[in-house]
């Protein structure tokens, strides 16, 4: 088996266990010495063979983005341009994210920041909260609005 049909099949393995996009398999390409027509005809196969889905991979990157590292949308649809996913995909896996369970995920997390704020008056902790949320790729003016609902004062503590 000549070098190519090998790390195809190590390719079709890797991608059956977890979402992978082109760019991540060209990064593992990159190191190899096969010649450009070699790499884009293992890419072809493997999106041909549904082992790599752009679409599908944007939206597992979504849900694991934001259900286990808790990111927003922002940070999320940047993450996915540096993938160079296309933007149509991007723009479709965020906007399929729920925006009520999108309000609860930030809630959560702004109650968690507050609670980490101990010695903080009131306005410096607001202004601390909603900086880290924007930090986490969350938008600013939902960001205020959360805080806004959660009546950001002294019974918030």
């Amino acid at each position: 088996m000549d070098e190519k049909n090998k790390l195809l099949k190590k390719l079709a393995s890797y991608c059956s266990k977890k979402e992978v996009c082109v760019f991540d398999i060209m990064q593992k390409l990159a190191s190899t010495q096969l010649n450009e027509d070699e790499k884009v005809s293992i890419i072809n196969f493997l999106i041909k063979e549904k082992f790599i889905d752009e679409k599908r991979y944007a939206e597992s990157f979504v849900n694991e983005k934001l259900n286990i590292n808790g990111w927003g949308r922002i940070k999320i649809a940047e993450a996915l341009k540096l993938k160079n996913i296309d933007e149509n995909i991007i723009n479709l896996a965020i906007r399929n994210i729920d925006m009520n369970y999108y309000i609860d995920i930030i809630k959560k997390a702004a109650l968690k920041k507050i609670n980490a704020l101990i010695n903080d008056d009131i306005e410096i902790k607001r202004n601390k909260v909603i900086q880290f949320l924007i930090s986490k790729g969350f938008e600013e003016e939902i960001a205020e609005n959360v805080i806004s609902e959660l009546n950001f004062n002294d019974t918030c503590f």
